[in-house]
């Protein structure tokens, strides 16, 4: 081993120095009388071998040293020295975990009491370092694994002891054969996903330890599904719509809300405790969990027989095995879901709904008219021929309000758009005069400029006016419909005769129909009723815009009707000029009654026709032909007004086809309303749909795919001796419901459930108006 030797001076004037500098002892007695200490070791060495600090070169000038004194001042662990007071001292090299350094002080002292000290520092090697220890990789598991942490351990001195403990995660868990290389455990059952970490400790024959981690992750298990009682009924009634919740559980029936097993696809399905079912489960059937729950919105069972006995919600998770809600008992309502306006002439023009209330919109003409389909009387009474709009709450059906818009002259309110403030927009025809009423207030008068004029009001969300303007002129100028664009400008279409000024207000729009025949045109007005543009469409025989349909995302307009005995659609931009205008089907006669727009731009129309016609406007060839008279058809346009489908059903009777909206949803479909003699095959395509009207005439709902016209389902609302009619549609912003209004013509009790359920009331005086709400499978319900 290598040895050092050092040595200090310490007085009050002190040289310091190491031996072998130049210097000798004789030149530091020169200088005082202080002592010197200097001490020789070894720079380092081995566990176990004896160490001497030698400080017997230490002297004093004037010969007179007298003690040493050794001491530790630095290291650990503590040695023990012998020799504390010799001029040589010895210690035994401890076990070190790791090279150490020591540090020793010795002081000499002289027969005047100076003193004087020097420092050595002596290196400990570790020939038998701590045991390498390695815990083993981290793991992935699943509750309820058996997980074995096996870890390993290296050691000069022999073979190791082993500890394991965990260290950080919840839950604690039980380890087995802990004080092993190998220690075990059952991953436990959990809610989320959690992350033990355990340690692996290893101690030799020293005492000398090390240690290492190793984490455990460990993802919950599902084993079942269980609803959520709280949420399913005992009992609902027929065609009514509930949500249930469906839980992911763990084997200790603990709703699971984290990691993969929180996320699963679940699929409900229904049947009677006891024997088949006749019906059908509908509505959010399937989703994926969140945090271990799904709840499945708007379930209707929609029965067409009573259920003999209570349902069953099966709730099921591949592989999970399926589980049952409680039963759930089926029942019919007691009031019906439906009511009537008995009038002597009543008819409905247009429906919408506001603020989900719907609203009603046509003319009547009688005495002591009920507006009210209860058991309350809320009557009206014409002057002759007057406009109304009402509004009934959707869930009872109750009237909130009636408003008539009368007077000495002849009313038909023609149309009915919601505004975004919670207020309407109608349009209305009159005769002469008209009188739009007003709250606290005499009512407003539009101008009669001759003939037929048209009007634009505004309404308050209780049917009051709040603003009103009008144009015409020496023709008849009638408004068929409105809506409003994404900003709440109004759009209005209809037709014109001879000579109009389309401004309302003090500017001048003059526009002159072709041949002082009757001419589309298409309106726009801003929110508060001012002039924007128009835009006309004419030639020499007699064109009619019957219906437009807003894109609201581009701006854009679409009007349908007739031109010369030809369909006509066309789509009118932003700014009023129209981008493009086709006449289609068959010169016997051809008419667009309906028009409405999806999403995208697509155009849907429907109407009659006789004979055959093309249907495509483009180059190509689309042919339809009547069965007997006349036909409905229905089809769909790009909003380059490419042909996407047409379709045509009808028999021996006339079918008409008086209103159309697309239903949008996770399931879109295009909806058709009107009337049909006879019997008729609904299904345009290679299936048989037949259905036998009962009556004179039955209104009918028929629902096609939006994306090629393809059948669905169809239903009659019918009555035995009367003409029944479906003339409006409009439907729920989720659009599960479908609201319908149609005419009864003739004494008679009235089935007013499009599905194969008989729903029935009677209508007093035989002539009225109803209205009702199905399901998008057609089904009524409360």
């Amino acid at each position: 081993m290598t040895r050092t030797t050092c040595w200090i001076l310490c007085s009050t004037a002190t040289a310091v120095g190491c031996a072998g500098n130049g210097s000798t002892s004789d030149d530091f007695a020169a200088q005082g009388h202080a002592p010197v200490a200097v001490v020789t070791s070894l720079v380092s060495a081995a566990e176990g071998e004896l160490v001497t600090l030698d400080g017997s070169r230490s002297y004093d000038a004037d010969g007179d040293l007298k003690s040493y004194a050794w001491t530790q001042t630095a290291g650990s662990p503590t040695v023990t020295l012998i020799g504390l007071d010799r001029a040589a001292a010895t210690f035994t090299a401890p076990n070190v975990n790791g090279t150490t350094s020591l540090a020793f002080a010795l002081t000499v002292t002289d027969g005047q009491g100076a003193t004087s000290s020097a420092l050595v520092s002596v290196s400990i090697l570790d020939l038998n370092p701590a045991p390498r220890v390695d815990a083993g990789p981290d793991q992935n598991v699943n509750a309820g694994d058996g997980v074995m942490l096996s870890g390993v351990a290296t050691d000069n001195g022999g073979p190791p002891t082993f500890a394991w403990r965990q260290v950080a995660g919840i839950p604690s868990v039980s380890l087995a054969n802990d004080s092993t290389a190998e220690a075990s455990f059952t991953a436990p059952d959990l809610e989320q996903p959690r992350v033990l970490t355990f340690e692996l400790t290893a101690t030799d024959n020293e005492g000398k330890a090390a240690s290492d981690q190793v984490v455990v992750s460990i993802e919950p298990v599902a084993v079942g599904l269980r609803f959520v009682a709280a949420s399913v009924p005992t009992s609902v009634l027929r065609n009514a719509t509930w949500s249930p919740e469906v839980e992911v559980v763990n084997a200790s029936n603990q709703r699971i809300t984290g990691g993969a097993a929180s996320r699963l696809a679940i699929t409900l399905s229904a049947q009677p405790t006891s024997g088949s079912a006749s019906g059908m489960l509908s509505g959010t059937l399937s989703g994926t969990a969140r945090f271990g729950v799904l709840r499945l919105t708007d379930l209707l069972y929609d029965d067409v027989t009573p259920v003999a006995s209570p349902l069953r919600l099966a709730a099921e998770a591949t592989p999970l095995p399926v589980a049952s809600s409680p039963a759930i008992a089926v029942t019919w309502p007691s009031a019906l879901p439906g009511g009537v306006i008995a009038s002597s002439a009543i008819t409905v023009r247009a429906v919408t709904l506001l603020n989900n209330d719907l609203v009603v919109a046509g003319s009547f003409d009688g005495i002591n008219v009920d507006f009210d389909p209860s058991s309350a009387v809320v009557e009206r009474t014409s002057v002759g021929l007057d406009g109304f709009v009402a509004r009934y709450n959707v869930l009872t059906g109750a009237l909130a309000w009636v408003q008539v818009i009368g007077g000495p002259g002849v009313v038909e309110v023609t149309g009915v758009a919601p505004t975004a403030a919670g207020g309407l927009v109608i349009t209305a025809a009159y005769v002469a005069s008209a009188e739009f009423p007003v709250d606290g207030g005499p009512p407003l008068v539009p101008t009669a400029h001759g003939g037929t004029d048209a009007a634009v009001a505004g309404l308050s969300g209780t049917g009051y006016t709040l603003w009103l303007a009008d144009f015409g002129g020496l023709g008849d100028d009638t408004p068929a419909g409105v809506a409003l664009d994404s900003a709440g400008n109004i759009l209005v279409a209809g037709g014109f005769q001879r000579s109009v000024d389309f401004d309302p207000g003090a500017g001048t729009a003059l526009e002159s129909s072709v041949n002082e025949s009757l001419d589309a045109f298409v309106l726009k007005l801003t929110p508060a009723g001012a002039y924007v543009w128009h835009a006309v469409w004419g030639s020499a025989q007699d064109d009619w815009a019957a219906s437009l349909a807003v894109h609201t995302s581009q701006g854009a307009l679409y009007f349908g009707g007739t031109s010369d005995a030809l369909a006509l659609v066309g789509r009118v931009a932003s700014t009023g000029s129209i981008t493009w205008a086709h006449v289609l089907g068959s010169s016997q006669g051809t008419a667009v009654t309906a028009l409405a727009a999806d999403s995208s731009g697509n155009v849907y129309a429907a109407g009659e026709f006789l004979g055959n016609g093309d249907f495509d406007p483009g180059t190509g060839d689309r042919i339809l032909m009547a069965a007997g008279n006349a036909d409905a058809f229905a089809l769909s346009l790009s909003a380059t007004a490419a042909l996407r489908w047409a379709v045509s059903y009808g028999g021996a009777e006339d079918e008409e086809a008086s209103t159309i909206f697309v239903r949008p949803g996770t399931t879109p479909s295009v909806v058709l309303g009107g009337s049909f003699a006879g019997v008729v095959d609904f299904d345009a395509g290679a299936g048989i749909h037949e259905v036998m009207s009962s009556g004179p005439r039955s209104g009918y709902l028929l629902s096609l795919t939006p994306a090629g016209g393809a059948f669905e389902w169809a239903g009659s609302v019918e009555s035995d001796s009367a003409s029944v009619g479906v003339t409006a549609l409009t439907t729920t912003a989720t659009a599960t419901r479908i609201f319908l209004a149609g005419g009864i013509d003739g004494a008679s009790i009235t089935d007013i459930d499009p599905g194969s359920t008989r729903v029935r009331f009677s209508v007093p005086g035989g002539t009225g108006v109803y209205l009702a709400k199905v399901t998008d499978q057609g089904l009524v319900v409360p």
